[in-house]
């Protein structure tokens, strides 16, 4: 009855949500992106402690940037240009787990990124932004947010002034606790134009995940109602003992105290079945001092009905002879005779007569 409740509420759940598509805050959905990405590209687990948003001038910008960090250019909509900053801390990471598939201890310590490094960041920058797409896409921030992918890299942050536009812009500031247990501490630095130039509305990356979450929620809806009303229906399953054909006239004649014959291997392979159809052969037994079975196997296929086997009918012990009942015997009517004989009577009984 538990179980029955809990799946209930979960069915009810699911019929209030069905048609609905939460709306995502920015700091979740760049956190839910940056945990996917890791993922999915480095086959790392990341725990996004804290995403923040600060804005900041084009003049401002080189003073938020950590020493040592590789930038990436990032290119969005209406060529507007944006940058990625890549920390030694989380640098070091990513390329561990690309080179020897599983994060050190501590942190190595901090070198100067060359053009390697951002070869083997550019997929994992591509598929952050592309996660960005569909988790922004469903909110109002795919305006300034989504669009953008990998163009370039810069070893030094000094020409970030001569090719960024003179704007205000958003700088998301990406806490991050990385392998097991966040060990790994690092962070990343995410920087768009705050006047976003891409268009209202879901970009197709996000329609395509808004759809997939909608078919996998319905999905979910509809298997919890089919465990629900599956869980509730009965099964009546039957335990044969034995089978045999009885002609109808000794069945008419079964009494209270007789007695019929049953194979002495038939308490090993009894039969577990269900409307007709073998489930199991099975061993009688018991289990905490009740009568149990215990599950040997089947004989038959699952489709294969199981047909009436027929065999010799037992002999019943005691078997009550059939009763007869005393009639009078009747006299047996005389022969008839031939025309002849008849005369020949007749003419004997008129002498008869007349003497």
């Amino acid at each position: 009855m538990q179980a029955q409740t809990v799946l209930r509420r979960k069915a009810e759940a699911g019929r209030q949500n069905s048609g609905e598509v939460a709306e995502a805050t920015p700091d979740k959905a760049i956190s839910l992106a940056v945990t996917k990405a890791m993922r999915e590209t480095l086959a790392l687990e990341v725990t996004v402690t804290q995403a923040r948003e600060r804005r900041l001038s084009l003049a401002d910008l080189p003073e938020t940037i950590e020493e040592f960090s590789l930038f990436m250019l990032i290119e969005g909509p209406g060529e507007a240009l944006g940058v990625i900053a890549i920390p030694p801390a989380a640098l070091s990471a990513i390329i561990e787990m690309q080179t020897t598939g599983r994060l050190g201890r501590g942190n190595p310590e901090p070198r100067r990124p060359t053009r390697t490094d951002a070869a083997m960041a550019a997929d994992l920058v591509d598929a952050l932004l592309m996660a960005i797409d569909e988790e922004m896409g469903l909110t109002e921030a795919s305006v300034w947010a989504s669009g953008f992918r990998y163009a370039s890299c810069l070893e030094d942050p000094r020409p970030l002034e001569m090719l960024l536009e003179d704007l205000p812009y958003r700088a998301w500031t990406i806490e991050l606790a990385m392998g097991e247990g966040g060990a790994r501490r690092g962070n990343l630095l995410w920087v768009i134009p705050a006047q976003g130039r891409g268009k209202r509305g879901l970009t197709p990356g996000a329609r395509e995940s808004a759809a997939a979450r909608a078919e996998d929620q319905a999905d979910r809806v509809w298997t919890e109602r089919m465990e629900l009303s599956v869980n509730a229906t009965q099964a009546v399953m039957d335990t044969v003992l034995h089978r045999f054909t009885l002609p109808l006239s000794t069945v008419m004649t079964l009494k209270p105290g007789m007695t019929i014959p049953v194979p002495s291997d038939a308490l090993t392979r009894l039969r577990l079945e269900a409307g007709g159809r073998m489930l199991s052969l099975a061993r009688l037994g018991q289990h905490s001092g009740m009568r149990a079975l215990r599950l040997i196997g089947a004989e038959a296929e699952d489709d294969e009905i199981i047909p009436s086997p027929r065999r010799a009918a037992p002999a019943l012990k005691p078997q009550t002879p059939p009763t007869v009942e005393k009639t009078q015997p009747t006299q047996t009517p005389p022969e008839p005779q031939e025309p002849e004989a008849q005369e020949h009577d007749t003419y004997m009984q008129r002498r008869s007569a007349a003497g």
